[in-house]
This record gives C-alpha cells, structure tokens and sequence, in this order.
C-alpha cells in the first residue's frame, strides 16, 4: 500500500517521523510521503491519505468559509482516489474552540472512512458530539516512544548541569504555556504540596500571546522564589534530557486535554508522571499507577504531587520507563496502523482507484 501522513514536514515534534519510519519499514507499505502540502498537490497518488490536526491543513491559521469550501472540494477530490483515515489528537484546537474550529472539524471528519483515537477514553468522547460517523470504523492505537531524544546522562549529573540540588524532590512543568490559568495552576499546586525540600522547574517555549502584563506577573512571581526555576526559550532536542533526568515528578498541567506528547515522553524517560483526571491522560497515569488530579483544584494538585514524589522513591518511573517499551514502540505501533490501513482497503477492495 501507498500512504501519505498529513502531517508537518518540519517540526519540533518527533512523532511524525518515528510514525513515518515504522510505516516504511513494514512489509506492506510500499511507498510513504509526509507533508501538508502533499494534501493539495494533484500529481500525487495514494491509497491511504492519514491526517492529523486539522489546522495543520492551513498552517495553524483560522481558516475563511471560503477556505472550509476549498477545503471540502479537496477532500471530496481525494475520497474518490484514496480511503481518508484521521488521527484523533485533541477535542478541537487548544483553547480556540470557535464556530469556526467546529466548522473545520467537521469538515474533516464528515469526509473521513476511519479514525484511529490514542486511547478508549477519546473513542467514547468521540461518540457524543459525532455520533452520525459511528458506522465508520474506529481504532484505538496510542501514541509512541519520544525514542529520537538522546538519554545518556544520571539524575545527578542532570542535576549538577542545571544547578539543582541533589536532595530535592524535583518537579518538572515542560512545553509550550498555552493560558496564564495554565502557569497559575501549576505555581498554586507547588506552592500547596506538603514537601519541604521541593525544587519546581518550569521550561516553556512560548508564553501565551498579548499577555505582557501577566507575563511579566508570572516571572516576578517565579524569580522571587528560590525554590523556582524558570527557563524560557527552545530547547535543544540533545538537552531535553537534563530536564527530565533532573525531575522526579513531571506535571502535565493543562486544564482542558485529551491526549498529551508530554505523557509519552516522560514515560520515554522514565518519570513518575501527573496529569489531569481527563480524556487519554487520565485514563493512562490512572492505568499505570501514577497520580492525577481534578483541573483547577489546587489541593487535589498537591496531593497528587505529593503522591507522584513517593512514587518516584518507589521506582515507579521506572516501571513506566517498562511500561512504554513493551506497549509504545514503533514497530508494533507501526504493525497497528497498517493492519487498520488494510481492513479499511479490505473493506474497500470493490473501489476502484483511478491511478
């Protein structure tokens, strides 16, 4: 089979390409393109067209209703060539949940043969406002290991490069800052949790937009408490490591989510991980033993970081670290989306392709 991954080319994001590399390593997979602008590119042929985020479709920008048109005609070009499979990432774009993102949705998911959903909790999410797209077949194939990240470096060396103290009950707040309600959560969960020698490290690589006053809050806030750490700015994909070995505990803070990249990295890493009792996230930590917590209850965020250090004490991130190798690896992530690619051609197998 042909496949094209929808998805940027260029990103910071490894998952594409390790997605990319397990699908063109199978058997069956006989050739492999990845790019959005492959979407609108006429000369190409596929047997599966797999999307990804629907804004990615139009470089992150809102698009018009003359683009949703475009839009539509296009899928409408490529459904009569190729079967369309989406990867269901998150409920609607990250705190832009407009008409204008519904419209977009939508727009994708009417056109779609089958849908692959990274954990049962967004297979039963999906159900309640697209239940017309029930008879179209759905798969649950989660996400992978981050394994492109280099991991050579011990807790204490990670430690000593960042200047940590070696005693510390280290939590780790990593990613992108997408609301202030997001950096409020996670001071007033730290400022709340019951360890004296606790040490927050906080790394974003973008603070939310047209909020210099609250920025400006956020970091006097954060530079006048020694137990705080705040680094600002890209991270080198060979530093990523210092952070997550420093860490005992790292948080995934967001207070509207369905699936996390974070999750899986800190797995990669092998942290004990906490995260929000909500969509794939929670039905993950709460799989594996690790803690989570209710969005916006600043004591149910320290209990349950306060139960994530002594889990860490305990190994645990390390029985994630197992956890990720045996259920997230690539070649049996890989095996997943090509035998779904081929029930669909299966189904499918009366349908001539006109290339």
């Amino acid at each position: 089979m042909q496949v094209l991954e929808v998805a940027p080319s260029i990103s910071p994001n490894p998952t594409f390409r390790l997605l990319c590399n397990a699908l063109k390593n199978h058997t069956a997979v006989k050739g492999i393109r990845m790019g959005v602008d492959c979407f609108w590119d006429d000369t190409i042929g596929t047997d599966i067209v797999h999307f990804h985020w629907p804004e990615a479709l139009f470089r992150w920008r809102s698009p018009t209703s003359a683009d949703l048109i475009k839009l539509d005609q296009r899928l409408q070009w490529w459904k009569a060539r190729s079967l369309l499979v989406c990867t269901i990432h998150n409920r609607y774009p990250h705190y832009k949940d407009t008409p204008t993102s519904h419209r977009l949705y939508e727009t994708v998911y009417s056109r779609m043969d089958g849908f692959i959903h990274c954990g049962q909790a967004s297979l039963d999410e999906f159900r309640q406002p697209y239940p017309a797209f029930g008879n179209v077949p759905h798969v649950v194939v989660p996400l992978g290991l981050q394994s492109e990240f280099p991991n050579t470096v011990t807790r204490r060396q990670a430690r000593d490069h960042l200047k940590l103290p070696n005693g510390a009950a280290v939590v780790l707040a990593f990613g992108v800052l997408r609301h202030i309600e997001e950096g409020e959560q996670i001071l007033r969960g730290f400022s709340a949790m019951g360890i004296s020698h606790k040490q927050l490290l906080i790394v974003i690589n973008r603070l939310p937009k047209k909020e210099f006053f609250r920025r400006f809050l956020f970091s006097s806030r954060s530079f006048l408490n020694p137990n705080i750490r705040c680094h600002v700015g890209f991270v080198p994909i060979e530093d990523v490591q210092y952070f997550f070995n420093a860490a005992n505990v790292l948080l995934i803070s967001r207070l509207q989510i369905l699936n996390s990249g974070n999750l899986q990295l800190g797995f990669t890493f092998g942290n004990v991980v906490v995260g929000p009792d909500t969509g794939v996230v929670g039905e993950i930590l709460r799989n594996t033993g690790n803690s989570v917590f209710v969005p916006g209850n600043t004591e149910s965020l320290a209990q349950a970081l306060e139960e994530g250090y002594v889990l860490s004490k305990k190994n645990h991130g390390r029985e994630n670290g197992e956890y990720a190798k045996k259920y997230w690896n690539w070649d049996s992530l890989g095996h997943q989306h090509v035998e779904f690619f081929g029930t669909l051609l299966g189904r499918n197998r009366n349908f001539k392709r006109p290339f």
